[in-house]
């Protein structure tokens, strides 16, 4: 145990004191404010782009309207009200002229009512899309006009069209977690580990093939046994793993604070909200993170200690990559199910995926207790299994020099030993 927390020490304290670890925490946290601000940054920006067209904006450009059925005469004060700024005028029965007009001038519009004789339709062409009136609001505008023709062609009262015309007053609240944030807060927590315990992984690797490449490794291994120094580094870097995903976290949380005072930031009309964090959510969060982290860190001591440079790495880490992607993308498919399902509880027990896969999930839903239970025996066993595989591979390669060792090639090293 002795030996274990020196190698640890010593690990944590090289790695920490490197510039390379500080500016990476710089990056991460800065990636993690603007990606916080990203859906402010996106509503700012849309709403600047001239395709809010009720706001009153002089010589923003003509319409022209070809009204095969007949819908509105000579009278466009409705589409004038509708989008201020607009110029309206009647366009000739050459459509296709009026098409090249559009597609060749800037700021030029067209609205042909009634070109389908079969059904009451109409199409709105546009050079560039996001600019002009909006298509949404051309529909609805002339859709009213259209239902209040036929009310008026069918005798009934004025008064009895205007309460048909008027909007409802409709408003809606969830008293539980709605599906988006559902969604929201799975993708989330999914991503955030995903790349947390792939990515200090990797370190992993890289410190045990960078001490490899420069000779510390031989020192290391006359003065303890491997199993202490592989245990010693994963336990290091995960330390500093969890430290920079807990700034990650106290980031978001402060900057969702700061700039969302009034609830949490907003996608599509739609409030994200990240209330459903328990305590208990939390604690299993780091929980998960650490047996993740120690799932795939041991492999990726293996696979650090089976090639002779640094540049080697990436390749002897493809095996692993492929596992966690597949892994990653199992459990995305899983979270995005509404309600759950088969897919969803399944992904949260198998040990390779349910480190990404629940988490999430017991923050978007109840997850019935002998399934936590479950998933965090099967992968405390599988750590186990093979944290027990890894120091017999990592025994036998770590001191090996020249080309990657292959997993059949460490077997057989690993046998002989």
């Amino acid at each position: 145990m002795k030996d274990t927390m020196t190698v640890f020490s010593y690990t944590f304290l090289e790695h920490v004191k490197k510039k390379g670890f500080k500016i990476s925490t710089v990056i991460v946290l800065v990636l993690t404010v603007v990606l916080m601000l990203l859906p402010s940054i996106i509503q700012t920006l849309s709403t600047g782009q001239g395709s809010t067209p009720s706001k009153p904006v002089e010589n923003a450009g003509v319409v022209y309207i070809v009204d095969k059925a007949k819908l509105l005469g000579d009278d466009y004060s409705s589409l004038s009200r509708r989008f201020p700024g607009y110029q309206f005028l009647r366009g000739s029965g050459d459509t296709e002229a009026l098409k090249n007009t559009v597609k060749n001038e800037k700021n030029k519009y067209l609205i042909v009512i009634g070109e389908d004789t079969s059904t009451f339709g109409a199409k709105y062409y546009y050079k560039e899309y996001f600019v002009g009136p909006s298509p949404g609001e051309v529909k609805d505008t002339l859709k009213k006009l259209y239902d209040n023709n036929v009310l008026v062609n069918e005798n009934v009262k004025q008064e009895s069209i205007e309460k048909i015309s008027a909007p409802i007053q409709f408003a809606e609240e969830g008293l539980g977690i709605n599906y988006v944030e559902r969604q929201i807060s799975c993708i989330v927590i999914l991503l955030l580990l995903f790349f947390a315990i792939y990515y200090y992984g990797y370190w992993v690797a890289i410190s045990v093939a960078s001490e490899k490449t420069s000779r510390v490794m031989e020192v290391l291994i006359t003065s303890t046994k491997p199993q202490n120094i592989i245990v010693g580094k994963t336990l290091a870097m995960g330390l500093l793993g969890l430290m920079q995903l807990t700034l990650v976290i106290l980031t978001g949380l402060v900057t969702n604070k700061i700039a969302y005072p009034e609830g949490g930031a907003t996608v599509m009309g739609q409030t994200i909200s990240f209330s459903s964090f328990s305590p208990f959510s939390i604690l299993m969060l780091v929980v998960y993170f650490v047996l993740g982290y120690g799932l795939y860190a041991m492999m990726d001591a293996v696979a650090g200690a089976s090639v002779s440079r640094s540049e080697d790495v990436n390749s002897a880490l493809m095996p692993i990559s492929l596992i966690a992607v597949i892994s990653f993308y199992v459990s995305y498919m899983a979270s995005v199910i509404p309600g759950g399902g088969r897919i969803t509880a399944i992904a949260s027990i198998v040990p390779f995926t349910a480190p990404f896969a629940m988490p999430g999930r017991m923050i978007a839903m109840e997850v019935p207790l002998w399934e936590i239970g479950l998933s965090l025996v099967l992968l405390i066993v599988t750590i186990v299994f093979f944290v027990k595989i890894s120091v017999r591979f990592y025994s036998s390669a770590v001191l090996h020099y020249g080309k990657r060792l292959k997993l059949t090639e460490l077997a057989k090293m690993s046998k002989n030993k």
